[in-house]
């Protein structure tokens, strides 16, 4: 690796080396936009009638050297811009040698003053007048900086804004964002300003990982919400900006290939098959329903096909990965616009995984291992989207426009997993109890939303804009097999391990759960401008009513062999099974309908004078959510409904000195509603305790306050610094929860919460070179109650008032202690770095990209100091590519995950007192409870564009 790294930065030693030469005559300027001062990267510059010319760099800027001296005419051309021609005279002492050119949009004459175009949201100029013009705290990635990125999915976008980090999938990839240390609970999703229900079977928060990147037009993420928003975000709001119609023309399309490479290569491994078309996508209860009288269908093993749990070790396909995007816009005016954009992303992924299960049944909380779990992932994914978008304007400020996504997300995952149960084993020996565990797993996500919008100019300065929306999102998880086996580890007279039969060991679970969540709504915004020249003020009220209806079906049946100790040959068609529960999981909470209605209105102004902006306003909430689940109705929660009401005020103020600066202050309250499966009553037990829902579970309320200082120099260069505080009012953690002489793990609110933080956003372009960089730290605080275990003592009867006619002086016992720990998913340190080589002429695009992301809380034990924690983790990845010719064809290269970074959990316990020399622990300091690897991802590909 390091020698790749040597020849990374040759090349760009050899790139600053070649183009240093300057000729004693040489022309240079800078092109923009007269309107916006954005320059105008890629801008030709030429010299009538000779071999001179050049194109504008990443900062806008242009040089022609080795130019005799002479009188020429200078032409400037851009796309959708008006030609410009000007004569100079090149000589040693002409003052003609340097000359910037402000171009016009094609469709404005040259003594328009007041523009009505339509802007192109997917520039990187674009996005950094959005940044600087935006009335709240904003952060952006454009389209632009995402086609030339190693991305290719929306979380992988997201990890490179500034404060955010991502939580990853079981194949590595990132799935769900982590907006300034607030867990992924605490963000919500819009597609086009409009929000969208999740596939997720639990909750709220949107897998990001399921929308292609190149669907969009840029990324947003807002992190001060201002009145006329959805209140429910206290980290922050993503907003996918779907690819709307272009002014010209526009084909595109890409075709890729490439491979994870633990699949190919030196010490690559096979990838585990199965049949999905086997698998039933409805249970045998969805199937056949209860009769009239309530008598529930009895499955029988012809519902359960045995195909399921049988698996090929195959050499997967390559990956294959293709889109397009056409659009135009039609009629004397170009009234009428359209495009459709699609993607399809096949890939085959993996993990090699090591997993110690512990055990605190010790004294004073110390860890030890019961078992050493070797587990393989193989995973098909299947990822597809589709946009399009028509609009229709009446006239500039009077236009409708319908919108339509549809994504899908397909996971097909084998797991394979070998337990050495160390408990059982002679330490050391070699010999022991082995469980293994066969899993095949098809979960399929889908998300549509059609959105109805229009934007009316009912008089000259009141501005009415309405949005009606179908929103729909699926989870199925059909028919996943779980197949458990038992060996033993023996070994022969020579120390060599024999061959031992296989048995069955427990349950041969199949289970089927899905849910969907339906979303219907209505927005209404009403803007009344008014003002002079000194001071400018809008007045702007609305509302939004949203009907949700979520349903949640989970089916689980247990086969148990019969009789219990037969020999598994892998044939299962040999094997004898009894259905345990032939109808299914009768009367489980986990089969719940709900419905929330939210109902919103607002009102806020904006007020511009001089050099200040105050935006100020109020939101009203009203959530009414109600639950009906199959649990008996005798059990507390079984039904429920809720409702509540927030009153949200926010005020932002923007001090701009100079057209290059700004500063802000900002301070919103917010909320953030309980996912839906912690308020259902339901009651199962897993680990060490019962896991519970909480049906009592309140929303949580939270003050936040960011300042940040902005300055844009100039192009397309930035530096955004600022600091952030939030006051958060019942947290929802997991932790425990005392009950009589029982202790439960559920969902609570937890007091009050406080994180804080800063951010530094810095980019600088010079010429053919740029760097990106972002930089957060965080710090936030909770306490919650920990279990922990000991042996009692005479001080501790007193000191705990201890009834020793039920626990006695030394024996081991539990008690509940508070601890101060950090928010859950919140990293101190998060930073990433981009270095960039940018040579239009030559056809050259460059980027290597390093995320950092430092030590968090990953898991949340019951025990006192066992909790799980994220190692610092260094991604590295690069994206090549290559301009083939003047018809638009480029060749592409992306690498992911060069460094094949694992992911470790660790406990910050010694590991030195463990017993057994389990492997993997090279820390004296810390035991390591879990590590993944993903290996590398190559993509290599053509795009090109009409």
């Amino acid at each position: 690796m390091k020698y790749f790294f040597l020849f990374v930065v040759s090349i760009f030693v050899v790139f600053v080396v070649s183009f240093q030469g300057i000729s004693a005559q040489t022309f240079r300027g800078k092109v923009t936009d007269k309107l916006s001062n954005e320059s105008l990267i890629g801008a030709t510059v030429s010299l009538r009638n000779t071999k001179f010319g050049a194109k504008a760099g990443l900062d806008g800027r242009f040089r022609i050297t080795g130019i005799p001296n002479g009188t020429y005419t200078v032409v400037v051309r851009y796309i959708g811009y008006q030609t410009i021609e000007q004569s100079i005279i090149i000589s040693p002492t002409s003052d003609s040698a340097r000359v910037n050119f402000a171009m016009l949009p094609s469709q404005l004459k040259r003594d328009q003053v007041v523009v009505e175009g339509r802007k192109n949201l997917s520039t990187e100029a674009s996005a950094r007048t959005s940044v600087q013009n935006s009335p709240t705290v904003l952060n952006i990635v454009s389209a632009k900086t995402i086609e030339v990125s190693p991305d290719i999915q929306v979380a992988q976008v997201i990890q490179r804004v500034s404060g955010v980090s991502i939580e990853r999938n079981q194949n590595g990839d990132g799935q769900y964002a982590i907006v300034r240390g607030m867990d992924k609970r605490y963000n919500y999703t819009l597609i086009n300003g409009v929000k969208i229900p999740s596939p997720d079977n639990s909750n709220r928060y949107i897998p990001l990982d399921i929308f292609p990147a190149e669907l969009l037009d840029r990324l947003e993420v807002t992190k001060a919400l201002t009145p006329d928003m959805e209140g429910d975000a206290i980290g922050g709001v993503v907003n996918l900006v779907m690819k709307n119609a272009p002014e010209y023309f526009l084909f595109k399309a890409n075709a890729s290939t490439g491979a994870n490479l633990q699949y190919f290569g030196p010490n690559s491994r096979k990838f585990q098959e199965f049949n999905t078309s086997v698998q039933s996508h409805l249970s045998p209860n969805q199937i056949n329903p209860p009769a009239p009288d309530g008598t529930r269908y009895q499955a029988t093993m012809a519902d359960f096909p045995l195909e399921a749990s049988k698996f090929s070790p195959v050499t997967p396909m390559p990956n294959l990965l293709a889109g397009f995007t056409i659009g135009n816009r039609f009629g004397e005016q170009k009234e009428f616009g359209a495009i459709l954009a699609t993607s399809y992303q096949s890939q085959f992924l993996g993990t090699t995984s090591h997993l110690f299960t512990t055990d605190v049944n010790r004294e004073n909380n110390s860890t030890a291992f019961n078992s050493v779990l070797g587990r393989e992932f193989s995973v098909h994914q299947i990822r597809s989207g589709l946009h399009s978008k028509l609009d229709y304007e009446f006239s500039p400020l009077n236009k409708i426009s319908l919108y339509n996504a549809y994504v899908r997300l397909v996971d097909q995952q084998s797991r394979f997993i070998t337990d050495t149960n160390l408990a059982r084993n002679r330490v050391g020996s070699g010999e022991g109890t082995v469980a293994i565990e066969y899993r095949s797993r098809q979960q399929i996500q889908n998300i549509y939303n059609g959105t109805l919008q229009g934007i009316h100019l009912l008089q000259e300065n009141l501005k009415f804009d309405w949005s009606t929306v179908y929103s729909i999102a699926t989870n199925n998880d059909p028919d996943m097999a779980t197949l458990q086996l038992t060996t033993e580890s023996k070994l022969d007279s020579n120390g060599n391990h024999r061959d031992l039969p296989i048995f069955y060991d427990q349950d041969y679970l199949r289970r089927w759960t899905s849910n969907s969540d339906r979303d219907i709504a209505s927005y209404a915004n009403l803007l009344y401008t008014t003002g002079d020249e000194e001071m400018s003020i809008d007045y702007k009220i609305g509302g939004m009513v949203r009907l949700k209806a979520r349903e949640n079906i989970f089916d689980r049946y247990l086969i148990r062999p019969n009789p219990s100790n037969q020999e598994y040959t892998g044939d299962l068609t040999q094997t004898t099974f009894r259905i345990f529960n032939p109808a299914g999981s009768n009367r489980n909470a986990l089969n719940y309908t709900i419905d929330e209605n939210v109902f919103a209105g607002y009102a806020q102004s904006k007020i511009q004078f001089g050099n200040y902006q105050i935006l100020a306003g109020v939101r009203f909430e009203h959530t009414a959510l109600s639950w009906i689940t199959e649990s008996d109705a005798s059990i507390p929660g079984a039904t429920g409904d809720r409702s509540y009401s927030d009153l949200l005020p926010s005020l932002h103020f923007k001090y701009m000195p100079t057209k290059q600066i700004n500063w802000r202050a900002n301070y919103f309250r917010s909320i953030s509603r309980p996912g839906f499966f912690e308020v259902i009553p339901y009651n199962i037990f897993e680990e060490d305790y019962r896991q519970q829902g909480n049906p009592n579970l309140n929303r949580v309320t939270a003050d936040n306050v960011d300042i940040r200082f902005e300055f844009f120099p100039e192009a397309l260069d930035q530096i955004l610094l600022g600091v952030f505080y939030k006051r958060i009012q019942d947290p929802i953690e997991r932790a425990l929860q005392v009950q009589g002489t029982s202790i439960a793990m559920t969902t609570q609110n937890f007091g009050v919460a406080t994180n804080y933080g800063i951010e530094a956003d810095f980019t600088k372009y010079i010429n053919k070179f740029g760097i990106r960089a972002n930089y957060t730290y965080t710090n936030s605080s909770i306490t919650t109650d920990k279990s922990i275990r000991y042996r009692v003592t005479e001080a501790d009867v007193v000191k705990f008032n201890i009834d020793t006619t039920v626990i006695k002086v030394g024996s081991l016992s539990e008690r509940i202690e508070s601890q101060t720990r950090p928010l859950q998913g919140q990293s101190a340190h998060i930073g990433n770095i981009s270095l960039l080589y940018k040579d239009i002429e030559a056809g050259w695009d460059i980027q290597l990209s390093g995320i950092l992301t430092g030590e968090r809380l990953a898991i949340i034990s019951p025990f006192k100091d066992n909790d799980e924690w994220e190692r610092t983790t260094l991604q590295v990845d690069i994206s090549i590519e290559k301009e083939l010719s003047d018809i638009g064809l480029t060749f592409f290269f992306k690498a992911r995950n060069l460094l094949d970074t694992p992911l470790e959990h660790f406990i910050k316990q010694p590991s030195t007192n463990l017993i057994g020399n389990p492997p993997l622990q090279d820390n004296p300091d810390r035991i390591l409870v879990r590590r993944d690897l993903y290996n590398r991802t190559v993509q290599l590909g053509l795009r090109y564009t009409l």
